[in-house]
């Protein structure tokens, strides 16, 4: 935009312009008052004779309702009186400053356009207010016409004092399709409504005439509180008339106003402007002949020029109307990208992007997506899915292509000379679909925003101009759609590879703290049996010597004391064996055994201990039930699986069951995994206990008791049987801990078979 520097300029170039005649500026000054002498008016006129031939033929060529001929100065100002002389005085002198020289190559301006289009604006604003007379837009007539026809003086004043640039100013305003006020800022910095007010200013005219040139163009609503306000809405009324009408040349190639509503804000109901046509014609013919504007020989020559310019108006409204409908298809098209771009930092997975792109689709085209195909990545196998209405996708199957990896889909439906082949991959699609969509005769949206991910949508041929027949939106909405389908499908992704890190790290961790346990129980082993062979010959003698001492000491107090020594000399050997068991390798011995048998064997076992150990044995009320399908043989260590269930036996009866002991066992389903649990209701476990329940050494019973190997020990037997141990308990409802084994762990047939 150029300074204000040269702004200022231009307004003083403006000022060097020729102003209006010394006669013509005294007669304004005086009729500018209410108490205006006619004589000196008329005295004035006369004074100057090409003013007054001027003035003459005016009057005589204009509608003059009277039977005799206007051959005076004093007729005319009786006649027509000295506001109308006034305004038809101002008009001459104007229009002799500006005339049409049509051999003038140098203007740029269509000088008789300019000027029909002025007496149109000022017409219509004379019949505005002499049909509304009163109320918030009543202005004087005389008044509204010589605003009128003066209101666009300022553009023949900056193409006088500019023409090269003013011709610029124009050459933007037709290109651009923009208001020319638009285009004069931009070039020259100054538009023609500033200007204007500057050459009214400089001339004199009346302030009524100073404000219309500046304000006309101005929201009706948006104008200052003037006294002659309502002259000034009457010009701008006036001027969307004309300029609706196409009367004359403006200059401005956007749109006019919608004339209903403009005239409704100047003041005006909103059918002011019908039938008013026929009758603005007449008069703009009247006046125009009175300025030499209409060829007098032929009368039907202005109407012809006007009938040329509604044409042009015609096929301007039709561009307009074109423009409007790209208009539309750009800003649906940029709310359809918005609403994507808004869903895509919400979507989780590459359905829910599938889905929001196919409603995006249906959304720019109107019409229904049918299917879709997708590819994550290249080389990994096709996704056929199906689209419901609304977007819904479902997955329908996938297509595992022939050749590893699976072609690239974005090539196979983005390439022309790929035709063929996105024949036969359609062909495929069909298939896996299974119903009577025709994909063969619809349209296809292929998006491959890369070396990511690709998706084909199939979707019927729209029946009217979309955003897809423009390239530029096309590839918007495209760009979107990969943004969308890529955010997700990453997104997926990242999860994906964070659960298998997890899980990688869970395993890591696992098999660290296996190893760890492992290192330790081998470490344990080593000293357990360095100690087991140091111990066993003391330990030998400590029991021969007690027994010996039990012999000699029979019948005496110190004699119990002597079986102590027995007793606690086998607690330490079984102990020490029990360690070197936890810590080495479990080597099964197996053989079939009667399962039946092996569960009421361990309870005798455990009775057996626990009158060993001295205590209650709590195992009068155990119940074994097996279910219809539980198998009747198992092929396992007999030893040492009878050994756990004599363990889970002891504990039980340990933690005081109230009513019972339970052993049930089972086969789930058709799996053959066999479960093997034991119940009690006793005082059950508190959650650290449950937690450290396998742990060896770990006991929750007073000092002195059982050395809490027992779980520990059991757990080592059933994962060598390839099994797992389950405990559930909590406080005084009792514990369950059930051993499971899959069928390779227990059935003969399952364990011999060879591995593949």
């Amino acid at each position: 935009m150029p300074s204000e520097a040269h702004t200022k300029l231009i307004l003083e170039e403006i000022d060097a312009l020729p102003t209006i005649s010394t006669v013509a500026l005294r007669v304004l000054e005086i009729t500018g008052t209410s108490d205006a002498d006619v004589r000196k008016v008329i005295h004035l006129v006369e004074s100057d004779p090409a003013l007054t031939a001027r003035l003459l033929s005016l009057c005589r060529k204009a509608s003059v309702t009277t039977a005799h001929a206007v051959e005076t100065v004093e007729r005319a100002v009786l006649l027509l009186g000295l506001q109308q002389v006034r305004s038809a005085l101002l008009s001459v002198e104007v229009y002799s400053l500006f005339p049409v020289a049509e051999d003038d190559e140098s203007l740029h301006i269509d000088m008789k356009g300019f000027w029909l289009h002025s007496i149109a604006v000022a017409c219509a604003a004379e019949m505005l207010a002499e049909r509304y007379p009163s109320g918030l837009s009543s202005a004087k007539p005389e008044e509204a016409f010589l605003c009128g026809l003066l209101h666009d003086l300022g553009k023949l004043a900056l193409e006088r004092v500019l023409p090269k640039a003013y011709a610029k100013v124009l050459d933007i305003a037709r290109t651009k399709r923009v208001n020319l006020a638009e285009a004069e800022v931009k070039v020259l910095g100054v538009d023609h409504h500033t200007a204007g007010r500057r050459l009214a200013e400089r001339w004199g005219l009346p302030h009524a005439v100073q404000d219309v040139m500046w304000l006309h163009a101005l929201d009706p609503m948006a104008l200052p509180h003037l006294p002659h306000t309502p002259t000034l809405r009457a010009v701008t009324a006036a001027d969307a008339i004309a300029r609706t009408h196409a009367l004359g040349w403006t200059g401005n190639h956007a749109p006019p106003p919608r004339l209903d509503l403009l005239l409704e804000s100047c003041g005006y109901p909103k059918s002011a402007a019908d039938g008013m046509l026929d009758e603005l014609m007449r008069r703009i013919t009247d006046r125009s002949a009175g300025l030499g504007l209409s060829d007098t020989e032929d009368p039907e020559a202005l109407m012809r020029w006007f009938t040329g310019a509604n044409r042009e108006l015609g096929k301007l409204n039709a561009s307009f109307a074109a423009e409007a409908r790209d208009a539309d298809l750009v800003a649906r098209t940029m709310r359809d990208i918005s609403s994507v771009l808004a869903e895509s930092h919400t979507l989780s997975s590459t359905q829910q992007a599938l889905g929001v792109v196919a409603r995006s689709i249906q959304s720019v085209t109107g019409s229904s997506v049918r299917a879709a195909v997708w590819q994550s990545r290249r080389g990994s196998p096709w996704s056929v899915l199906r689209v419901r209405a609304g977007g819904e996708v479902n997955a329908a199957g996938e297509i595992e292509s022939d050749h590893q990896p699976a072609p690239d889909l974005g090539q196979i439906f983005t390439h022309a000379d790929q035709s063929a082949r996105a024949g036969q991959a359609t062909s495929a699609f069909a298939e896996v679909l299974g119903d009577t969509i025709p994909l063969e005769s619809l349209d296809t949206v292929a998006l491959a925003p890369g070396h990511g991910p690709a998706a084909v949508f199939f979707c019927d041929p729209p029946g009217t101009k979309t955003p897809l027949g423009e390239p530029m939106l096309r590839e918007a909405l495209e760009a979107a759609w990969s943004a969308a389908l890529t955010g997700a499908s990453r997104h997926e992704g990242a999860v994906s590879m964070s659960d298998e890190l997890s899980s990688a790290s869970r395993r890591i961790a696992t098999d660290m703290e296996q190893r760890a346990v492992r290192m330790s129980e081998a470490s344990v082993a080593e000293i357990t049996a360095g100690a087991a062979h140091e111990l066993n010959n003391p330990l030998t003698v400590i029991s021969g010597k007690a027994q010996l001492l039990v012999s000699a000491l029979r019948g005496t107090k110190n004699a119990a004391h002597a079986a102590s020594i027995i007793r606690a000399a086998h607690t330490a050997s079984q102990l020490i064996e029990s360690v070197r068991a936890l810590c080495t390798d479990i080597e099964l011995h197996r053989s079939e055994v009667v399962l039946n048998d092996l569960l009421e064997h361990g309870a005798v076992e455990a009775r057996k201990r626990l009158e060993r150990e001295g205590g209650d044995t709590g195992l009068g009320g155990v119940r074994i039930s097996l279910s219809e399908n539980a198998p009747t043989v198992l092929y396992v260590d007999p030893a040492q699986l009878l050994w756990s269930v004599t363990e889970l036996l002891t504990n039980a009866a340990q933690a005081h069951p109230k009513t019972g002991i339970w052993v049930r066992v089972g086969l789930s389903g058709g799996s053959g995994r066999l479960t093997l649990c034991v119940e009690d209701d006793g005082d059950g476990m508190s959650q650290q206990t449950l937690a450290h329940a396998s742990d060896p050494f770990y006991s929750s019973k007073a000092a002195g008791r059982r050395p809490g190997l027992g779980l520990a020990r059991a757990r080592r037997i059933v994962e060598a049987h390839r099994g797992v141990l389950e405990l559930s308990s909590s406080p005084e409802t009792g514990t369950r801990v059930s051993i499971v084994l899959e069928r390779e762990a227990w059935e003969r047939s399952s364990v011999e078979r060879p591995a593949a």
